[in-house]
C-alpha cells in the first residue's frame, strides 16, 4: 500500500535482552492499539521501542504490583 513502512514494536529488559515483539510487519498510515499482557514479567525497570522506517523511539516503563 502507498504510505506503508516497517514498524517494530519491541519489548527488552534493562540488559538489552529483546522480551517480546509485539508488532513486526508493514503498516499504512494510521492510528493502532497493541494490547500488552505483562504478567509473565516480574516487578523492575523495561523498555519498548518503537521503529518506524528510520524513526527510532525508545521509553522506559516499570512493572510494579
Amino acid at each position: 500500500p502507498e504510505n506503508a513502512t516497517l514498524v517494530n514494536l519491541i519489548i527488552f529488559d534493562a540488559n538489552g535482552n529483546v522480551l517480546k515483539t509485539l508488532v513486526n510487519e508493514t503498516k499504512s498510515v494510521g492510528d493502532y492499539e497493541i494490547v500488552f499482557n505483562g504478567l509473565d514479567l516480574s516487578n523492575g525497570v523495561y523498555f519498548y521501542q518503537v521503529n518506524i522506517g528510520n524513526v527510532v523511539g525508545t521509553k522506559k516503563m516499570i512493572k510494579m504490583e
